[in-house]
């Protein structure tokens, strides 16, 4: 059971997580902003994947629509790949308490995840010297 963070379609919604949601969309706004990322294109990327994002969760359909999915995806995905660049969005979060610990355990859980193609594309689109 995830404790603290969604990441894709499984968990996505529910009440115990909706905080962390909101962090991972502000986190979004924050580096987008000071890295003057291309929101569009960003948005343009992700609809463009949307067939094969949703062929990855055939076995437990999305019941999301396209805006949802779509920003779902941006906020799950640049929050991944920031954690990956070792970037944490906002240090305070991972000082209290165990929560870090909950984040990484989140993290592994095979109901947490992202299509690796959706991670590499924005990966791509936030280091492009990479």
């Amino acid at each position: 059971m995830t404790n603290v963070i969604s990441i894709g379609s499984y968990h996505y919604g529910k009440q115990h997580l909706m905080a962390m949601q909101v962090m991972k969309g502000s986190f979004f706004w924050k580096m987008a902003v000071e890295n003057n990322l291309n929101i569009m294109e960003l948005k343009m990327t992700m609809r463009s994947l949307e067939p094969r994002i949703r062929k990855c969760y055939e076995e437990a359909p999305i019941h999301l629509n396209s805006n949802e999915l779509l920003e779902m995806m941006l906020f799950d995905g640049c929050f991944i790949v920031q954690l990956i660049q070792g970037i944490y969005p906002v240090e305070d979060i991972f000082q209290v308490g165990r929560i870090q610990t909950d984040i990484r355990h989140d993290l592994l859980l095979l109901e947490n995840q992202l299509p690796f193609f959706v991670l590499f594309e924005l990966y791509r689109m936030m280091v492009p010297n990479a």
